[in-house]
C-alpha cells in the first residue's frame, strides 16, 4: 500500500459502518426521542499535540509525542493503546483537565480552544463515585440543576432528566439508592452504576462527551450494554470520545473511528475502523507484514502486532510505523476548514446558578444523605444517649459543700465536653473523607464551588450536633445535679454544643487538608491530647508557662469550661475551705480562682467560641479550595 493510500485511509472523513450497525442505529433512534434541550454541535481537532510533565526530581518527561486527530458529531471515536501509552493523558489534555505543559493546536469548531469549551463538555471518569444515599433520579436532577444554564426552566430540566434515564435504560431503577453493601444499602450493579455516571454528565447537556475506559470492570454483557448506550448518545448528534482497553470484537465494532497510541505517547493510527475492522487490519498488515488470523479480534491482534500486549512479540522490535503522515495530510486541513464554514463559534453568554443556589442544592442533598444514613445516625444517637446516662450515673448528684465536690463537678464538665467532642469528631471524619471523593469529581466537572460545599457540611452538622447535644444533656445534666433551672440548662446546652462544633470543624479541617483518613486520625488524636493537657484542669491556667499559654487560649475546651462553670456557681455563696489558701471562701470565689475567669463574663467566652468556629470554617473552606488529593 502506498503512502498516499495510507493517508487517505487514515483521514477518511466518511464513516464506513457495517450493515448490522446501521440497522441497529435505526432501531436505537426509534426507541427514544430527541431531548427537548438543544445543544451545540462540536467538532474537535488536535494537531501536533504534545504534553510534558515535570517529575519530582525536576526533570521533564514528554508523555504525548505530536498527536494529530479529530472527533466529529454523531461519530463514536475510540482511543486505544497499552497501559502507559498516554490514553488518559490525552483525554485530560483534550478536556482541559491537565496539570502539565501542553503544546500544539487545539481547534474547536474551527476556532482555537477557549475556556468556554469546558462548559460544553462532559467527562465520565473511570471510577464511578457518587453520593451513596442519593437515588438515581436525584443524582441526575442534582447535576441538571447546577450545570444547566439558569435560563432553563424547572420543567424542562426535569423532562431532560427523564429523557436521559429512558435513553440510558435507568427508568426502572430511578428511585433506587446508588448505595453499596459497605453502607448497608443494596447498591447498583457495575453496569448500572456506569450508566448513572454517564447520565450525571449528560444531565449537563454537553456537546462533547469524554469517557475514560467506560467498560473497565464490566463483564461482556454489561460492557456491550454500556457501549450501545454510548453509541446511542453519539447518534443523537453529540461528539463522543472514549478510551478503551482490549475490548471484545463485538464491542470494538461499535466504534466508528480509532486513534491508536503506542508506548511512549506515539501515534500509530487514526482513521475509520471499517466494516468488521477491515481498514484497520489493512493498515497494520501493510506496516507489519503480519496477517490477521481469520475470526480474530482486530483490537487484540493490533496490540499484539504493536508489541504492547502483556505477552511477548517477536515482530515488535523491528516494527516501524510512519509518524509523518499527519503533517502532510490535506484531509485534515479540509476538516478544519469545514468546521469553520459549517459550525458557529461556541456560545459563552450562558448564566449558571450562583453560590447561593449551589449552597441550597448541596444542603438539600446533604440533609437527605444524613437522614438516609440510618446505621451511622443510630450509632451516633445510641452513643450520645449512652454517654449521657453513663456520666450521669457515675457522678450521680455530686455535692458542692466542699472543695472535693466542687472540683469534681468542674472536672466532669470538662471531661464530658471533651469526650463528646472527640466522639463527634471521630464519627464525622470517615463521613467527610468519603464525601470528599464525590466533591473532587463534581468540582472537576465545575458542578459547584468549594465555598458552598464547605458551608453545606457545616450547616447540616450544626443541626445534627445540636440534636445530639440535647440528647446528651437531658439525662446527664439533671443526674449529675447541675442547677435545676431551665435558663441555666439551655446556657449549658449552648456552650456544650459550641465546643462540640469546634471539634467537628477541626475534623472538617483535617479532612480538607490531609491526604487520607489514616493521617487524619493521627493528627486528630494528637490534637485531642493537647486539648486535654491545656484545657485548664490537668494543668491550671495560672501554672502554664508563658511560651505554652497560646495552646490554652487556642483550646476551645478551656473557654468552654469557663462558660459552663460560671452560670452553675455564680449564685453559690456557700462557704468551703480552700486547701491551697488555707482559708474559708465562697464556692463562687473558689471557682473563679480555680478556672481563671478574670478575662470576661459568660457571654465573653461564648463569643470567643463563635470566633473560633468561624476561624476554623474559614480554614476548612481554604483547604477545600486549594488542597487536592484526587488528581488524575
Amino acid at each position: 500500500m502506498t503512502a498516499e493510500k495510507l493517508n487517505r485511509t487514515r483521514f477518511t472523513i466518511g464513516r464506513m459502518a457495517s450493515k448490522s450497525n446501521a440497522d441497529e442505529d435505526s432501531a436505537l433512534n426509534r426507541r427514544g426521542g430527541q431531548t427537548d434541550l438543544p445543544f451545540q454541535a462540536v467538532t474537535l481537532a488536535w494537531i501536533d499535540l504534545e504534553y510534558t510533565v515535570t517529575l519530582s526530581n525536576g526533570q521533564k518527561k514528554k508523555l504525548l509525542q505530536g498527536i494529530t486527530a479529530f472527533a466529529k458529531p454523531s461519530e463514536l471515536t475510540a482511543i486505544m493503546g497499552a497501559s502507559g501509552s498516554g490514553k488518559t493523558t490525552l483525554m485530560n489534555a483534550l478536556s482541559g483537565r491537565h496539570n502539565g505543559d501542553m503544546s500544539g493546536t487545539l481547534v474547536v469548531n474551527g476556532l482555537s480552544f477557549r475556556s468556554e469549551f469546558r462548559k460544553l463538555s462532559g467527562y465520565v471518569e473511570q471510577t464511578d463515585i457518587h453520593e451513596p444515599f442519593t437515588t438515581v433520579q436525584e443524582a441526575l436532577v442534582f447535576s441538571a440543576r447546577l450545570r444547566l444554564p439558569a435560563s432553563v426552566s424547572a420543567g424542562a430540566r426535569f423532562q431532560h432528566v427523564l429523557q436521559i434515564m429512558e435513553d440510558l435504560e435507568l427508568t426502572a431503577i430511578a428511585d433506587r439508592m446508588i448505595g453499596g453493601t459497605q453502607f448497608g444499602v443494596q447498591g447498583l450493579s457495575a453496569g448500572q452504576l456506569k450508566r448513572v455516571t454517564i447520565g450525571v454528565e449528560l444531565a449537563a447537556n454537553p456537546s462533547i462527551l469524554f469517557l475514560d475506559e467506560p467498560t473497565s470492570g464490566l463483564d461482556s454483557r454489561e460492557a456491550l450494554q454500556v457501549v450501545n448506550v454510548i453509541r446511542k448518545i453519539a447518534r443523537r448528534g453529540r461528539t463522543v470520545v472514549c478510551t478503551i482497553h482490549q475490548p471484545s470484537a463485538e464491542v470494538f465494532f461499535k466504534f466508528d473511528k480509532l486513534l491508536v497510541l503506542q508506548s511512549g505517547g506515539y501515534e500509530v493510527y487514526f482513521g475509520d475502523i471499517g466494516k468488521r475492522g477491515s481498514q484497520l487490519v489493512e493498515y497494520f498488515e501493510t506496516c507489519s507484514g503480519v496477517e490477521c488470523p481469520e475470526n480474530a479480534n482486530p483490537a487484540t491482534w493490533m496490540l499484539e502486532v504493536m508489541g504492547d500486549d502483556e505477552g511477548d512479540n517477536q515482530q515488535a522490535d523491528s516494527l516501524k510505523f510512519p509518524n509523518d503522515y499527519k503533517r502532510n495530510s490535506k484531509e485534515l486541513a479540509s476538516v478544519i476548514k469545514q468546521m469553520a464554514e459549517e459550525h458557529s463559534p461556541l456560545e459563552s453568554n450562558w448564566e449558571y446558578p450562583g453560590l447561593f443556589r449551589q449552597f441550597i442544592e448541596l444542603e438539600k442533598r446533604t440533609f437527605i444523605a444524613y437522614y438516609r444514613n440510618v446505621p451511622t445516625t443510630y450509632t451516633r444517637i445510641n452513643i450520645t444517649i449512652g454517654l449521657g446516662f453513663l456520666f450521669g450515673l457515675i457522678f450521680l448528684q455530686l455535692p458542692t459543700h466542699d472543695q472535693a465536690g466542687v472540683t469534681s463537678k468542674i472536672s466532669v464538665m470538662f471531661m464530658t465536653t471533651h469526650i463528646c467532642g472527640i466522639v463527634a469528631s471521630l464519627t464525622s471524619l470517615p463521613l467527610v473523607f468519603r464525601e470528599r471523593a464525590v466533591f473532587y469529581r463534581e468540582l472537576a466537572s465545575r458542578t459547584y464551588r468549594p465555598l458552598p460545599y464547605s458551608m453545606s457540611l457545616f450547616v447540616v452538622e450544626l443541626c445534627y450536633q445540636f440534636f445530639f447535644a440535647f440528647l446528651f444533656c437531658i439525662p446527664y445534666y439533671f443526674l449529675v445535679g447541675h442547677a435545676p433551672n431551665v435558663t441555666l440548662f439551655f446556657r449549658y446546652l449552648l456552650v456544650h454544643w459550641q465546643v462540640v462544633m469546634c471539634y467537628m470543624s477541626f475534623a472538617h479541617l483535617v479532612a480538607s487538608c490531609l491526604p487520607n483518613l489514616v493521617v487524619g486520625n493521627i493528627l486528630a488524636g494528637l490534637s485531642y491530647t493537647f486539648q486535654f493537657l491545656f484545657g485548664g484542669i490537668f494543668i491550671q491556667a495560672n501554672t502554664i508557662p508563658a511560651y505554652w499559654k497560646w495552646l490554652y487560649w487556642a483550646n476551645p475546651v478551656s473557654k468552654g469550661l469557663i462558660a459552663l462553670a460560671l452560670p452553675q456557681f455564680d449564685d453559690n455563696n456557700n462557704i468551703i475551705f480552700d486547701v491551697d489558701s488555707g482559708q474559708n471562701v465562697t464556692v463562687r470565689e473558689f471557682v473563679h480562682r480555680y478556672i481563671g475567669t478574670d478575662y470576661g463574663t459568660y457571654w465573653t467566652f461564648v463569643s470567643w467560641l463563635i470566633l473560633q468556629i468561624f476561624i476554623l470554617r474559614v480554614i476548612v473552606a481554604i483547604g477545600f479550595q486549594y488542597f487536592r488529593y484526587g488528581k488524575r
